[in-house]
């Protein structure tokens, strides 16, 4: 299959995940509880601004949104949704009101610290960082994350390796 399709059906998965209120719905709630109802969760947003970013780099726009303009979009969101603290609300783990791991706040502020790359927009990058030092503050024992999963530990990396 050819670039060009693929990239059609990833805009149109992408525009399935929002609601005509605006809210995104997305495996988070429906695969742990059926909820049908959207519930918001930091999660939904990680996956899309990273495919509207890929979708921005590799120079496509289908539909009617510019790729970079969505991910600017979520990328407020998320922004908005970041406490005092720098944890991110709206980020419990499996269903609520479990509390929030480390990957549920790792996964949004790379997203973040990747807009911030192409876009240049600090807030972005000031967002990821308040997140990433009460990650180290919280969870990080100086050699690894301290409930030992390992995509958690990777989704951290990652994020303190973004440039």
């Amino acid at each position: 299959m050819s670039l060009e399709p693929r990239l059609q059906a990833l805009q149109s998965f992408l525009d399935s995940w929002t609601t005509a209120d605006g809210k995104l719905r997305g495996v988070v709630v429906t695969y742990w509880d059926q909820q049908l109802e959207p519930i918001e969760h930091v999660m939904h947003y990680y996956p899309l601004i990273l495919a509207y970013i890929r979708q921005h780099q590799a120079g496509r726009r289908f539909g009617a949104v510019e790729p970079l303009d969505a991910a600017r979009r979520m990328g407020d969101r998320l922004v908005s949704l970041q406490e005092a603290s720098g944890l991110f609300g709206a980020a419990w783990g499996d269903i609520p009101p479990k509390r929030t791991g480390p990957v549920l706040q790792a996964a949004p502020a790379y997203a973040l610290a990747r807009l911030y790359q192409v876009t240049g927009e600090t807030m972005y990058l000031d967002s990821a960082f308040r997140a990433y030092e009460k990650l180290k503050t919280d969870w990080w024992d100086g050699i690894t994350l301290r409930n030992y999963v390992v995509n958690q530990t990777s989704t951290f990396v990652a994020l303190t390796l973004s440039d």
